[in-house]
């Protein structure tokens, strides 16, 4: 399950539309230090390695992704980044 509650207590911080990526990027360090999941709908700079860290069923994800589309005809660029498919 990548739904960002999973598994937790959580507190929920969000960011306004008009907030600035780049100052995003300053405060990012600040949520990986409390294990802060990002919502998938919204930017951030997280890659494959550090999702992986934060979901504990990252691995049973890419399996039924893989499974579900065993073509990759859902990728895109940004996906195959955020799960770390190499092109």
């Amino acid at each position: 399950n990548l739904v960002y509650q999973f598994g937790r207590n959580i507190f929920q911080l969000l960011l306004s539309v008009n907030f600035c990526f780049t100052k995003y990027c300053l405060v990012e360090p600040i949520f990986l230090k409390y294990e802060g999941r990002p919502h998938w709908g919204k930017l951030h700079s997280l890659g494959a390695t550090q999702l992986s860290s934060l979901y504990p069923k990252w691995n049973d994800f890419l399996a039924l992704r893989s499974e579900m589309d065993p073509q990759g005809k859902f990728l895109n660029k940004h996906l195959k980044h955020l799960f770390g498919i190499e092109s």
